[in-house]
Protein backbone atom coordinates (compact mmCIF):
# COMPACT_ATOMS: atom_id res chain seq x y z
CA UNK A 1 0.00 0.00 0.00
CA UNK A 2 2.83 2.08 0.86
CA UNK A 3 4.61 1.43 -2.53
CA UNK A 4 1.48 2.31 -4.29
CA UNK A 5 1.17 5.84 -2.82
CA UNK A 6 4.47 6.57 -3.61
CA UNK A 7 3.78 5.58 -7.35
CA UNK A 8 0.81 8.32 -7.30
CA UNK A 9 2.73 10.76 -5.40
CA UNK A 10 5.49 10.82 -8.12
CA UNK A 11 2.56 10.46 -11.21
CA UNK A 12 0.82 13.55 -9.76
CA UNK A 13 4.04 15.24 -9.63
CA UNK A 14 4.72 14.43 -13.71
CA UNK A 15 1.59 15.47 -14.14
CA UNK A 16 2.08 18.63 -12.44
CA UNK A 17 5.23 19.41 -14.16
CA UNK A 18 3.30 18.33 -17.54
CA UNK A 19 0.61 21.02 -16.78
CA UNK A 20 3.22 23.85 -16.18
CA UNK A 21 5.17 23.40 -19.02
CA UNK A 22 2.05 23.04 -20.85
CA UNK A 23 1.15 26.58 -19.35
CA UNK A 24 4.28 28.38 -20.05
CA UNK A 25 4.37 27.50 -23.95
CA UNK A 26 0.86 28.62 -24.45
CA UNK A 27 1.26 32.40 -22.53
CA UNK A 28 4.53 32.71 -23.73
CA UNK A 29 6.34 32.36 -20.46
CA UNK A 30 10.06 32.09 -21.12
CA UNK A 31 10.88 28.25 -20.59
CA UNK A 32 14.04 26.88 -18.50
CA UNK A 33 17.13 27.71 -19.89
CA UNK A 34 15.52 29.86 -22.30
CA UNK A 35 17.91 32.07 -24.53
CA UNK A 36 16.81 35.76 -26.10
CA UNK A 37 16.62 36.05 -29.83
CA UNK A 38 17.16 39.41 -31.30
CA UNK A 39 18.63 38.52 -34.77
CA UNK A 40 18.51 41.26 -37.50
CA UNK A 41 18.93 40.92 -41.04
CA UNK A 42 19.31 42.84 -44.83
CA UNK A 43 19.08 41.81 -48.09
CA UNK A 44 19.01 43.70 -51.17
CA UNK A 45 16.29 43.07 -53.55
CA UNK A 46 16.53 45.38 -56.56
CA UNK A 47 15.76 42.35 -58.80
CA UNK A 48 13.66 40.26 -56.45
CA UNK A 49 9.94 39.15 -58.08
CA UNK A 50 8.81 36.43 -55.94
CA UNK A 51 9.39 35.97 -52.11
CA UNK A 52 9.36 32.57 -50.25
CA UNK A 53 8.61 33.00 -46.41
CA UNK A 54 8.62 29.66 -44.35
CA UNK A 55 8.80 29.24 -40.18
CA UNK A 56 8.18 26.24 -38.10
CA UNK A 57 6.84 27.93 -35.48
CA UNK A 58 6.59 31.55 -35.13
CA UNK A 59 4.13 34.77 -35.82
CA UNK A 60 5.10 36.27 -38.98
CA UNK A 61 4.25 39.74 -40.02
CA UNK A 62 4.90 41.29 -43.57
CA UNK A 63 4.57 44.86 -44.99
CA UNK A 64 5.16 46.86 -47.37
CA UNK A 65 6.76 50.05 -46.50
CA UNK A 66 9.42 52.68 -47.52
CA UNK A 67 12.64 50.71 -47.70
CA UNK A 68 15.62 49.97 -50.05
CA UNK A 69 16.01 46.91 -48.78
CA UNK A 70 14.07 44.05 -46.50
CA UNK A 71 14.28 44.21 -43.32
CA UNK A 72 14.35 41.03 -41.50
CA UNK A 73 13.79 40.35 -37.44
CA UNK A 74 13.38 37.70 -34.96
CA UNK A 75 12.17 38.22 -32.04
CA UNK A 76 11.58 36.15 -28.92
CA UNK A 77 13.07 33.26 -26.81
CA UNK A 78 14.41 29.76 -27.77
CA UNK A 79 14.93 27.20 -25.19
CA UNK A 80 18.28 26.26 -26.49
CA UNK A 81 21.87 28.22 -26.43
CA UNK A 82 23.66 30.67 -28.31
CA UNK A 83 24.88 28.51 -31.05
CA UNK A 84 21.55 27.38 -31.99
CA UNK A 85 20.85 30.87 -33.01
CA UNK A 86 23.30 30.88 -35.98
CA UNK A 87 20.93 27.64 -38.00
CA UNK A 88 17.48 29.18 -37.07
CA UNK A 89 17.33 32.02 -39.41
CA UNK A 90 18.40 32.05 -43.03
CA UNK A 91 17.74 35.03 -45.69
CA UNK A 92 19.11 34.33 -49.42
CA UNK A 93 18.38 36.59 -51.84
CA UNK A 94 19.37 35.14 -55.55
CA UNK A 95 18.33 36.76 -58.67
CA UNK A 96 14.70 37.10 -58.70
CA UNK A 97 14.25 35.46 -55.65
CA UNK A 98 13.98 35.85 -51.83
CA UNK A 99 13.85 33.04 -49.60
CA UNK A 100 13.13 33.61 -45.95
CA UNK A 101 13.34 30.46 -43.63
CA UNK A 102 13.42 30.01 -39.74
CA UNK A 103 15.45 25.79 -39.99
CA UNK A 104 14.74 23.63 -36.86
CA UNK A 105 18.01 22.42 -35.83
CA UNK A 106 17.99 19.42 -33.31
CA UNK A 107 17.57 20.15 -29.43
CA UNK A 108 15.65 23.39 -30.47
CA UNK A 109 12.70 23.49 -28.87
CA UNK A 110 10.91 27.29 -29.65
CA UNK A 111 6.96 28.03 -28.30
CA UNK A 112 4.59 29.45 -30.74
CA UNK A 113 4.03 32.57 -28.89
CA UNK A 114 7.40 33.20 -28.26
CA UNK A 115 8.68 34.14 -31.56
CA UNK A 116 8.20 36.68 -33.74
CA UNK A 117 9.22 37.11 -37.40
CA UNK A 118 8.54 40.85 -38.61
CA UNK A 119 9.22 41.49 -42.34
CA UNK A 120 9.61 45.15 -44.34
CA UNK A 121 9.32 44.69 -48.10
CA UNK A 122 10.25 48.05 -50.28
CA UNK A 123 6.75 48.90 -51.25
CA UNK A 124 6.56 47.81 -55.13
CA UNK A 125 4.88 45.17 -57.15
CA UNK A 126 5.68 41.66 -56.85
CA UNK A 127 4.59 38.64 -58.82
CA UNK A 128 4.46 36.20 -56.48
CA UNK A 129 4.55 35.55 -52.16
CA UNK A 130 4.39 32.43 -49.94
CA UNK A 131 4.07 32.97 -46.61
CA UNK A 132 3.68 30.06 -44.46
CA UNK A 133 3.86 28.59 -40.59
CA UNK A 134 3.39 25.60 -38.90
CA UNK A 135 2.45 26.99 -36.20
CA UNK A 136 1.74 31.06 -34.91
CA UNK A 137 -0.23 33.73 -36.61
CA UNK A 138 -0.13 35.43 -40.05
CA UNK A 139 -0.32 39.02 -40.62
CA UNK A 140 0.31 40.82 -44.04
CA UNK A 141 -0.36 44.07 -44.70
CA UNK A 142 -0.31 46.27 -47.87
CA UNK A 143 1.03 44.04 -50.73
CA UNK A 144 1.28 44.42 -53.98
CA UNK A 145 1.13 40.85 -55.25
CA UNK A 146 -0.05 39.12 -58.37
CA UNK A 147 0.09 35.28 -56.68
CA UNK A 148 -0.24 35.46 -52.80
CA UNK A 149 -0.08 31.97 -51.02
CA UNK A 150 -0.46 31.69 -47.33
CA UNK A 151 -0.86 29.10 -44.76
CA UNK A 152 -1.00 28.16 -41.23
CA UNK A 153 -1.08 24.98 -39.70
CA UNK A 154 -2.56 26.62 -36.06
CA UNK A 155 -3.22 29.67 -36.18
CA UNK A 156 -4.80 32.87 -37.63
CA UNK A 157 -4.61 34.61 -40.69
CA UNK A 158 -5.05 38.45 -41.53
CA UNK A 159 -4.73 40.38 -44.61
CA UNK A 160 -5.13 43.89 -45.20
CA UNK A 161 -5.67 45.57 -48.47
CA UNK A 162 -4.58 42.98 -51.44
CA UNK A 163 -5.41 43.66 -54.68
CA UNK A 164 -4.07 40.82 -56.97
CA UNK A 165 -4.32 38.19 -59.60
CA UNK A 166 -4.78 34.86 -57.71
CA UNK A 167 -5.10 34.38 -53.65
CA UNK A 168 -5.14 31.50 -51.72
CA UNK A 169 -5.40 30.99 -47.89
CA UNK A 170 -5.71 27.88 -45.77
CA UNK A 171 -5.88 27.67 -41.75
CA UNK A 172 -5.95 24.08 -40.69
CA UNK A 173 -6.96 25.56 -37.04
CA UNK A 174 -7.87 29.40 -36.88
CA UNK A 175 -9.47 31.84 -37.89
CA UNK A 176 -9.23 33.93 -41.67
CA UNK A 177 -10.02 37.52 -42.48
CA UNK A 178 -9.60 39.43 -45.34
CA UNK A 179 -9.75 43.23 -45.85
CA UNK A 180 -10.30 45.09 -49.27
CA UNK A 181 -10.03 42.09 -51.41
CA UNK A 182 -9.40 42.17 -55.05
CA UNK A 183 -8.40 39.16 -56.48
CA UNK A 184 -9.70 35.50 -57.56
CA UNK A 185 -9.83 33.91 -54.20
CA UNK A 186 -9.50 30.51 -52.49
CA UNK A 187 -10.25 30.36 -48.98
CA UNK A 188 -10.30 27.02 -46.88
CA UNK A 189 -10.15 26.99 -42.87
CA UNK A 190 -10.92 23.59 -41.53
CA UNK A 191 -11.59 24.76 -37.57
CA UNK A 192 -12.15 28.59 -37.57
CA UNK A 193 -14.24 31.46 -38.84
CA UNK A 194 -13.75 33.48 -42.61
CA UNK A 195 -14.41 37.13 -42.80
CA UNK A 196 -14.03 38.88 -45.77
CA UNK A 197 -14.65 42.20 -47.63
CA UNK A 198 -14.38 42.54 -50.89
CA UNK A 199 -13.16 45.58 -51.93
CA UNK A 200 -14.39 45.13 -55.84
CA UNK A 201 -16.79 42.31 -57.16
CA UNK A 202 -15.46 40.51 -60.34
CA UNK A 203 -13.32 37.47 -59.97
CA UNK A 204 -14.32 34.49 -58.34
CA UNK A 205 -14.27 33.73 -54.32
CA UNK A 206 -14.51 30.43 -52.72
CA UNK A 207 -14.84 30.05 -48.96
CA UNK A 208 -15.17 26.55 -47.42
CA UNK A 209 -14.74 26.10 -43.64
CA UNK A 210 -15.58 22.90 -41.65
CA UNK A 211 -16.18 24.29 -38.30
CA UNK A 212 -17.22 27.61 -38.64
CA UNK A 213 -18.77 30.50 -39.86
CA UNK A 214 -18.50 32.63 -43.16
CA UNK A 215 -19.29 36.17 -43.38
CA UNK A 216 -19.00 37.77 -46.94
CA UNK A 217 -19.19 41.88 -47.13
CA UNK A 218 -19.90 43.30 -50.38
CA UNK A 219 -20.22 46.80 -52.03
CA UNK A 220 -23.23 48.27 -52.04
CA UNK A 221 -24.14 47.89 -56.28
CA UNK A 222 -21.97 44.81 -56.35
CA UNK A 223 -23.37 41.37 -58.76
CA UNK A 224 -22.84 38.24 -57.96
CA UNK A 225 -23.80 34.39 -58.75
CA UNK A 226 -24.12 32.83 -55.33
CA UNK A 227 -23.93 29.24 -54.83
CA UNK A 228 -24.02 27.86 -51.00
CA UNK A 229 -23.59 24.87 -49.56
CA UNK A 230 -25.24 25.15 -46.44
CA UNK A 231 -28.63 25.11 -44.87
CA UNK A 232 -31.21 27.67 -45.35
CA UNK A 233 -31.72 28.66 -41.78
CA UNK A 234 -28.05 29.33 -41.31
CA UNK A 235 -28.16 31.58 -43.86
CA UNK A 236 -28.00 35.63 -43.34
CA UNK A 237 -28.57 37.88 -46.31
CA UNK A 238 -28.45 41.44 -45.46
CA UNK A 239 -28.65 42.30 -49.83
CA UNK A 240 -30.49 42.56 -52.55
CA UNK A 241 -30.64 38.45 -53.38
CA UNK A 242 -33.15 36.19 -55.49
CA UNK A 243 -33.24 32.78 -54.79
CA UNK A 244 -33.06 30.68 -58.13
CA UNK A 245 -32.43 27.40 -56.39
CA UNK A 246 -33.02 25.76 -53.08
CA UNK A 247 -33.11 22.52 -51.33
CA UNK A 248 -31.87 21.00 -47.46
CA UNK A 249 -28.61 21.98 -48.13
CA UNK A 250 -28.05 23.86 -51.01
CA UNK A 251 -29.05 27.50 -52.45
CA UNK A 252 -28.27 29.11 -55.40
CA UNK A 253 -29.02 32.88 -55.88
CA UNK A 254 -28.04 36.23 -57.70
CA UNK A 255 -27.08 39.43 -55.77
CA UNK A 256 -28.48 43.06 -57.21
CA UNK A 257 -29.78 40.88 -60.42
CA UNK A 258 -26.47 39.20 -61.36
CA UNK A 259 -26.36 38.24 -64.86
CA UNK A 260 -24.10 35.58 -66.18
CA UNK A 261 -21.04 36.78 -67.19
CA UNK A 262 -20.61 38.81 -63.31
CA UNK A 263 -18.39 37.39 -60.87
CA UNK A 264 -19.52 33.64 -59.11
CA UNK A 265 -19.08 33.27 -54.85
CA UNK A 266 -19.16 29.56 -53.49
CA UNK A 267 -19.43 29.02 -50.10
CA UNK A 268 -19.55 25.75 -48.08
CA UNK A 269 -20.24 25.38 -44.45
CA UNK A 270 -20.27 21.98 -42.58
CA UNK A 271 -21.30 23.30 -38.97
CA UNK A 272 -21.99 27.12 -39.15
CA UNK A 273 -23.68 30.31 -40.68
CA UNK A 274 -23.63 32.20 -43.83
CA UNK A 275 -23.90 35.36 -43.99
CA UNK A 276 -23.56 38.17 -46.82
CA UNK A 277 -24.03 41.81 -46.28
CA UNK A 278 -23.19 45.25 -48.11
Amino acid sequence: MKLTRVFKKIGHFILLAVIVLSLSSCNGIPLLNSTAVDVQMNAKVTNVNTVSIQAFSANIKVAATNVEEAKVHLTGNISGDEKELEQLLHVDAEGTSLNIQMQHSNGLLVTANDLMLDIELPSRHYAQLSVQTSSGNIDLQRLEVDHLNTRASSGNIKIEQFEGEKFKAESSSGNIEVDKLAADASIQASSGNISVDLEKVGKPLTAETTSGNVTITVPKDAKARVKADTKWDKMQIDAPFTITSQDKRHVEGILNNASADDASFYVKTTSGKFSLKQ
